[in-house]
Parts: structure tokens; sequence; C-alpha cells
């Protein structure tokens, strides 16, 4: 079985948002809290986090090349750049259209002797002010709006999976946690190569020295994509007995914006034989090979808030779906049946990091809170990572 990932989007089906065929439907952002209390669990994430200290981190770390970063978010490290090499220079995130920021050909890391990344926190500015420059301009697509014809084209490859070909599927879905804060190199270390930013003074993230530090979250993303084939290899040894497919996603947590990975897998599975046990080899590799990740983060069970496993043999499904929706849908489809999408597929493409954007825009969430703060924050450290943020196997229909 082959990796088909997906992170750009392309050409396709808008899709129907709710699990159901429509002719004209909106590729607007799914509402659902199915698995929200049973995944909002962030058991690698710290309790007590200082977040302007987390947004003082630079988004990648000092020896990332800069031609691999994204022009705006890399700024004057020299300290002697004119203002306008700065890719926010001039702009106001809240009042303007910013059109003319795509079009500049001169910035900080064309020009500046010592170019770096930015912080977290002016990443995350970053991320908004030149969404909205191509969101709102025709002749480009703006990272939501792939989204948005990705969202689709998911959506609509599963019920074509679960209608066409499995008879009696069952569903796993796996959660990989990696954590964003480590042990504190030695100050000579700080910076010779190390993955560590800013000391973190906290109770809950304290070591034996009372200091630890957080990743670069970047370094965080690779990370946690390095274990993704030895997670295949398992998958592929446990399930040897089975037809599966699978789609994972990655997308920030809600408290630090840490880059974490769903994997939700599909599998005939008549007899009702899967178990959570199934899977615990996969996750095991996953701790073994992520840096990053700790085995008591990585529960395998049925009753805690934590797993890392959650095994439904009857998949529940996604009905939010109102009596004048049923009605066009029922029309489109000749009054046949049709097939509603997972509960869990929605909670995954829920989770997309650039999804922020849209809630933004449509007064869902507003600049100022916090909230909003990290989850722009987890679309800025998406758009600087150089892996994939979606992906599925070859045989899921798309």
């Amino acid at each position: 079985m082959v990796e088909a990932t997906d992170d750009e989007g392309g050409a396709g089906s808008d899709g129907a948002d709710y699990g159901v065929t429509v002719e004209s439907q909106s590729d607007y952002e799914p509402q659902t809290d199915a698995f929200d209390d049973l995944l909002a669990s962030e058991p690698a994430d710290p309790e007590n986090i200082d977040h302007e200290q987390r947004g003082q981190q630079r988004i990648a770390p000092p020896w990332r090349k800069i031609d691999t970063l994204p022009r705006p978010l890399v700024e004057c490290g020299c300290g002697d750049c004119p203002e306008r090499y700065d890719p926010l220079a001039d702009t106001d995130t809240v009042t303007d259209a910013f059109s003319d920021l795509m079009d500049r050909s001169t910035m900080a890391a064309d020009e500046c002797p010592n170019p770096r990344p930015m912080t977290v926190e002016r990443a995350a500015t970053a991320y908004y002010v030149y969404e909205v420059a191509t969101h709102d301009r025709d002749d480009r697509t703006s990272k939501v709006e792939k989204t948005a014809k990705q969202h689709g084209r998911y959506l609509d490859g599963e019920r074509e999976l679960l209608t066409e070909h499995y008879d009696d599927p069952s569903t796993a879905l796996l959660s990989f946690r990696p954590r964003p804060i480590g042990d504190a190199p030695d100050p000579e270390h700080r910076d010779s190569g190390d993955n560590y930013g800013p000391t973190v003074e906290s109770q809950s993230v304290q070591h034996s020295d009372g200091k630890r530090r957080w990743r670069y979250p970047t370094t965080v993303d690779y990370q946690l994509h390095q274990p993704i084939r030895k997670v295949y290899e398992k998958l592929y040894q446990q399930l040897r007995d089975f037809s599966w497919s699978y789609v994972w996603v990655v997308s920030g947590t809600d408290s630090a914006a840490t880059p974490h990975l769903h994997w939700l897998i599909y599998v005939d599975d008549p007899d009702d034989e899967l178990t959570a046990g199934y899977f615990e080899p996969a996750v095991d590799a996953f701790v073994e090979h992520c840096q990053f990740a700790r085995h008591e983060d990585h529960s395998v069970g049925d009753d805690t808030d934590s797993d890392a496993v959650v095994v439904h043999t009857e998949p529940p499904k996604y009905d939010d779906v109102d009596d004048e929706q049923l009605i066009e849908n029922l029309h489109y489809n000749d009054k046949e049946g049709f097939e509603l999408n997972t509960r869990a597929l929605a909670y995954l493409l829920h989770q997309r990091p650039y999804w922020v954007f849209r809630r933004i825009r449509e007064g869902q969430q507003s600049l100022g809170d916090e909230q909003t703060q990290i989850d722009l924050q987890a679309a800025a450290v998406r758009w600087a990572s150089v892996t994939d943020g979606i992906a599925s196997s070859q045989d899921f229909p798309s």
C-alpha cells in the first residue's frame, strides 16, 4: 500500500461538508464536537504555559536553510537592513487588504546578510497578513481555499470507500503527540545545533536543574514525521489479513500549537475482530522512533481520555444534517439512500490549521483572543514546515 500525500490541494470536487453528496455544496469548514471530549486531551503539552514566552521562540532553528522557509517568515538578523525589507513593514492586520504585499520583490530573505526565522508570534501575524493578501486576489489561491477543496475530496473519498469497497468497516483512530518542551542543554551549546530555545521556568515543566526549553516548532513537526514509515510497517504486519486504508492529518494543539498527528484507519472487519491491541505495536513504533515522544503520553486502552488508540466496530456517523439538506440530497440521489461520513474523519478535517482564517473571516473567532493567536501560530508552523500535513493510502478514493 503506497501513501499518497496531498498537502497543497488541487483540482477536485468541492464535496459535501456534512457527509452527504450534494450537487452544489458549500466548501466551508465542518462544525463537529463528536470527538472533542475524547481527543481534547493533550498529554504531551505542559500544564501551565507562558504564551508570551512561547511566542518569542523562533519558529525554526537558526541552522535551517533560509531558502526552505516561506519568504514572509524570514526577518532581518543583522540589525542594519532598511525597514522596508521587513515582511511586516507598513501592514495593519486588521484593516488593510495587503494585496500589494504579494508583489514585493525585496525582503529580508533576499537582501539581509544574516537573515533569521521569525519568532512564533511574528510568524503567526505574517501568516495571517499574507493569507489575507492571497485570499483577496483573484489571481491567487489561498491556503484555506486549497484546504476546502481537499476537504470535499476526502469526504467524497470516504463515502465511496464505505459504500463501494468495504462491506462491514471498522475504524481505528491513532493519536501521536510529541513533547514541545525538553531538557535544556548546557549554556555553551545553545547555538551549536541544539533543538531548544527560551528557558522555561514553570513547575509543570521543571527538570532537575529547574530549566527546560521550548523546542523549535518545525523541529517538533519534523520529528513527528520521522516514524511514519515504521508505523506503517507495523500496521502492514498487524492488518495483513484485512483490507484496509487510511488518512492521516497533522494539526496543532489548542494549548500550545504543538504539531501532532491523528491517523484514521479503515478496516473491512465483518466479524468485528479489531481491538486496540492490534494497533499497540504501531503506537510503540512511533514512540520508539520519535525523539520527542514518551510512552506515558500514548496509553493504549478503552477507558482513558489520553488513549492513543480508539477503535469503533460500528463507526459513529456525522449526521448533523438539517431537513432541507436531506430533501436536497434525496432529490439529487434520485431518492436513493446516501452514505454519511464518519465523525472521526469530520474531526480530523476540522482540525486542519488553515481553517482558522475562515473562522476569523466569518466572525467565529477574534484576532484579540488568546486561542485565536494559538491557532494562528499552528497555521504558521504548518506553513513553515517542509513535511506533509495530510496524506492517505494510495487506494483511498480521491
